[in-house]
């Protein structure tokens, strides 16, 4: 470590014994530290999340993501960067807890935090997600045009989905995107599973969609269609093309039979 950066870091440490340290948050920040120690509240959340079928994938994940960041964090990265801890070297600073690892970095709590936070993340059911953007998709058939207009429509649709949600009573605000083209939105896809509901047929939507579904972006078509062209082009990208049955359905009427359906087939429903 740069020793202009050992003095900032020790230099603010010193403030903060000094400003901040007191009787009452001694305690609380003692108590906070200590949960996260040999990553055991991370490990007895993770099993809990075994106990439930819906839940046992994130619980395994968690297990697995815990391992490996104690083998790559405190058995392999803290000696190789052999970071002391501030209190062995800055003169006058005083740790909270005993501490018998004499290095500081890469921090096993951190990394215990990030590592349990990023596999549940990935592996919870959707259903305590649900859907987390809505982009408008200008296609060769759309009939509605947003030049010099995108920017006032998106404040506008994200306004919606914002009090939309407040009604709900959701939790996690669906964001509303910057309109695209077709192609910049297949762009964007970068290998994550992707369906589209095509007027001209496809597939049932049950062999498309399970219970394991995690994690899905979804195309709905304009007021015209989609362009044969456009279908070509999506499953090239290995996108699923599905089939809502033979009623044609309005393009506002469309994507909630779509998402109800999806609610169902991956279990978001029970």
């Amino acid at each position: 470590m740069p020793e202009w950066f050992l003095n900032l870091d020790g230099g603010i440490l010193l403030w903060l014994q000094e400003a901040v340290r007191n009787a009452v948050l001694t305690p609380l920040f003692t108590l906070y530290t200590h949960l996260g120690d040999s990553g055991l509240m991370w490990i007895a959340l993770s099993v809990l999340l075994l106990c439930f079928k819906k839940t046992r994938k994130a619980g395994a994940a968690g297990l697995m993501a815990l391992l490996l960041s104690l083998m790559f964090t405190n058995g392999i990265l803290k000696h190789l960067v052999e970071r002391p801890r501030p209190w062995l070297t800055v003169e006058g600073l005083t740790p909270l807890i005993a501490e018998h690892d004499p290095n500081s970095f890469p921090s096993g709590h951190t990394s215990a935090s990030f590592a349990a936070a990023s596999a549940w993340c990935r592996t919870l059911p959707r259903r305590w997600m649900g859907v987390t953007a809505v982009v408008p998709v200008a296609t060769r058939r759309s009939v509605a045009r947003l030049e010099g207009k995108a920017d006032k429509k998106q404040e506008r649709w994200q306004r919606i989905a914002a009090e939309a949600a407040g009604q709900c009573g959701r939790g996690m605000l669906p964001s509303v995107e910057r309109p695209l083209s077709w192609s910049q939105a297949l762009s964007c896809l970068s290998g994550e599973p992707a369906l589209v509901f095509y007027e001209g047929g496809g597939r049932p939507l049950r062999e498309l969609v399970t219970p394991s579904t995690r994690r899905l972006s979804v195309f709905v078509g304009p007021e015209g269609g989609f362009d044969p062209e456009e279908i070509d082009a999506i499953r090239r990208q290995g996108g699923g093309v599905a089939t809502l049955g033979p009623r044609i359905l309005r393009c506002e009427t469309a994507p909630l039979a779509a998402l109800t359906l999806l609610m169902h087939l991956s279990g978001n429903m029970e």
